[in-house]
């Protein structure tokens, strides 16, 4: 290769220059002194020149027939899959793995085959290693943040809430793990099923808009917002137990009783009360949200009469509160009157 094109070389590139070898083992003259004259105009470079010597000296020991082929046979199984190998690489090392003599290496004599090999084994190491890198992104603002993930999944993070995600996801695995609240757009892929793990939880979607809301220390409500998602237990693979949900329902995970509760999402009715009390108010709002309503203020007898059109749960019992000089604290699927 031209000079200029050795000053972007990376390890794998001076492991599978055969003057390179040539100048590690000084076994021409004229690359010797060529690499030398390089490497005196290229100081910055000499790190990187020492990494790869390093790695062309990995097979500088002499190994035996049967080590010999139990190496060889690791490489040559690494290798098959070609979609994570160089395209560059593939006609070299097939045409080379079929010549590969059977015989002891020397410290002199250096097949060229194994060195291009193990450049091609360190490329896939760099890959698998990226791949499997992790960003964790917290958000410390008082306010939500974007961010986008390298399948493109936009995720919404809630103030004090955290996202652990690999940099590059794999063409099979989409996993994140949330600490707190976030709202996910996720980039459809069939073939790499997204999933959010959160507590005790696994949100697992093809391609959907929902998110995770932690109430409390002990409850995370799963909201579906678009399209279909499944939710379980990160204990329990079995899609038997899993849930789904629909854009009108969500979960409710409660970590002492360890299950998942399927419920309706904001949903709204028409009410009206005449002078009813707050029992017969509790029980309507069973009723019409499977939401739980619970008195903890010692100001119990009282009735209220309104009437509602297209109202939630939270609303309705919002405007009681106001009128009886009360408040509510809404934690998952259980309304509190303090």
């Amino acid at each position: 290769m031209a000079n200029k094109l050795r000053d972007a070389y990376e390890v794998e590139d001076f492991v599978a220059d055969e003057s390179f070898i040539n100048f590690h083992f000084r076994s021409n003259a004229d690359d010797v002194a060529n690499w030398q004259a390089w490497l005196e105009l290229q100081p910055g470079k000499q790190a990187i020149v020492q990494q790869a010597r390093k790695l062309i000296d990995t097979l500088s020991l002499s190994i035996n027939d049967i080590e010999y082929s139990i190496e060889l046979n690791k490489i040559k199984k690494a290798i098959t899959d070609q979609a994570a190998v160089p395209n560059a690489y593939l006609p070299q090392m097939k045409d080379a793995l079929n010549t590969v003599p059977k015989k002891r290496f020397s410290i002199v004599v250096l097949p060229v085959v194994m060195v291009l090999l193990i450049a091609v084994a360190y490329l896939l190491y760099n890959r698998y290693a990226i791949s499997h890198q992790f960003t964790e992104t917290a958000n410390t603002n008082p306010f939500p943040i974007n961010l986008v993930l390298s399948d493109s999944t936009i995720v919404t993070l809630a103030p004090l809430s955290t996202l652990r995600y690999p940099k590059h996801f794999s063409s099979t695995r989409r996993d994140v793990y949330l600490k707190g609240d976030a709202e996910f757009f996720v980039k459809r892929n069939e073939k790499a099923p997204f999933k959010v793990f959160s507590g005790n939880i696994v949100a697992t979607v093809l391609g959907t808009v929902f998110n995770f809301k932690k109430t409390s220390d002990s409850i995370i409500v799963v909201e579906l917002l678009k399209g279909k998602l499944n939710v379980q237990l990160k204990q329990d693979s079995s899609e038997a137990t899993a849930i789904v949900l629909n854009p009108t329902e969500k979960v409710v995970y409660t970590e002492g009783a360890h299950e998942l509760l399927k419920k309706l999402k904001d949903a709204r009715t028409n009410m009206a009360f005449q002078h009813n009390n707050f029992q017969e108010i509790a029980s309507a709002i069973k009723n019409a949200f499977g939401i739980t309503v619970i008195n903890q203020n010692n100001k119990r007898n009282w009735r209220f009469t309104g009437t509602f059109k297209n109202a939630t749960a939270r609303e309705v019992m919002d405007n009681i509160c106001f009128v009886e000089n009360l408040t509510a604290d809404v934690k998952a699927d259980t309304i509190y009157i303090k």
